[in-house]
Order: structure tokens, then C-alpha cells, then sequence
């Protein structure tokens, strides 16, 4: 995992590569909850990335089939505060 790359980790510890950061995105995030600790037990690691950047960054997370108890499990994982986050869902149709 990217996590664990020196090369990443040098990257994201770098003041001037982060302060063009716009924003973290966790794709298929449903993979998270629904995969995480039997398919890519590093998953449940990704909220870790929030301590390497600045706050200023938004942390997105998206997928197209979460249920509400997965997303709940999203953003648990992803250490995303429901009361400061936002909710977009506009179905698979």
C-alpha cells in the first residue's frame, strides 16, 4: 500500500509537493467495508493519510453501492465525522 512506499511517504512529507495538494479521493470506497480486512487488510490503514496532509485538504471517499450501514462503516474507517461531512447520493440510475 502507498502507505507503506518510501517514496510516497517522502512525497507526502514534503512542504512543497503538499502544499499543491487539492484533495485526497478513496475510490470504489464500499471496497473499504465490504473487502477491507479479508481482501486488502490495509483498507482499514487509509485514515491515516489524513495525518499526513494539511486540514485544509478534503478527504472524499465515493462508491455507487454503499448501503447506509457501509457508509456509516466508511466513514468510521476513514475517520470522517458525519456532523462534518457532506452526503451526496444520487442512486445507481
Amino acid at each position: 500500500m502507498c502507505l507503506e512506499h518510501p517514496r510516497f511517504s517522502k512525497l507526502m512529507h514534503s512542504s512543497d509537493w503538499v502544499k499543491h495538494l487539492l484533495l485526497i479521493v478513496v475510490d470504489e470506497a464500499h471496497c473499504i467495508t465490504e473487502w477491507g480486512i479479508s481482501f486488502r487488510p490495509k483498507y482499514t490503514e487509509i485514515s491515516r493519510l489524513i495525518s499526513w496532509v494539511p486540514l485544509r485538504v478534503p478527504f472524499l471517499g465515493t462508491t455507487a453501492t454503499a448501503t447506509p450501514a457501509m457508509l456509516e462503516d466508511i466513514r468510521h474507517t476513514l475517520d470522517i465525522s458525519a456532523d462534518d461531512s457532506f452526503h451526496l447520493n444520487l442512486g445507481n440510475d
